[in-house]
């Protein structure tokens, strides 16, 4: 059976003794790492379920889960045929 330590990273480990405090280091860290605005898109991927990263890797994803892992076109989906003039429904 493998122990805890073997599937936690040493760094983790290594930021503080106390869980609580290892917690908060960990948070100061992102944050001072992660630029706000990049923080804000990791949050709104997160809040719709969307996957995070290039285009490529989102691909990559919805043709393992064989669902849209990305958001979607916006507006009304266009339509194959243009309506009939005015003219063609009157005859």
């Amino acid at each position: 059976m493998v122990g805890i330590a073997a599937l936690t990273p040493p760094y983790w480990l290594s930021l503080s003794i106390n869980p609580l405090e290892r917690q908060r280091a960990y948070r100061t860290l992102v944050m001072n790492t992660v630029d706000p605005d990049e923080l804000d898109t990791i949050r709104l991927h997160v809040q719709r379920q969307y996957a995070y990263g290039s285009n490529r890797f989102r691909v990559a994803i919805e043709a393992q889960l064989g669902r849209p892992a990305g958001p979607h076109k916006v507006g009304r989906p266009s339509k194959s045929e243009p309506p009939p003039k005015c003219s063609e429904t009157l005859l």
